[in-house]
């Protein structure tokens, strides 16, 4: 999708609407670029790399407004499988139980 077939009003719309961060920074790039900032002048104006600003121009002509969006199964992978994710869960769902007979909530060093 290009630039120059999106409607203005339809960029700011998307950009106002935008609650995450990420992506609000990078539909301001491309509201930047629609208005006709160079990459070198929007690097300038958000205090950011050329390289991510072409990069993200780029995503978009690719995917169009899809592509701003961080894509799915990124990041560390767990180590546990999802029978260990299960039987974690049932543990946790009763509180924990202390020496001296109290009980409390859990707490990442008892896990």
């Amino acid at each position: 999708m290009d630039l120059k077939d999106v409607d203005l009003k339809e960029l700011e719309k998307r950009y106002k609407n935008e609650r995450d961060g990420k992506i609000k920074e990078r539909l301001q790039y491309l509201l930047l670029l629609k208005e006709g900032y160079s990459d070198r002048d929007i690097e300038k104006i958000c205090h950011t790399s050329k390289s991510k600003v072409s990069f993200w121009h780029c995503r978009f002509k690719a995917e169009g407004f899809e592509g701003v969006r961080d894509k799915k199964g990124r990041g560390r992978k767990s180590e546990l499988s999802e029978a260990d994710l299960k039987e974690l869960n049932s543990i946790l769902e009763n509180p924990y139980q202390m020496e001296n007979g109290y009980t409390r909530g859990w707490q990442t060093k008892d896990v």
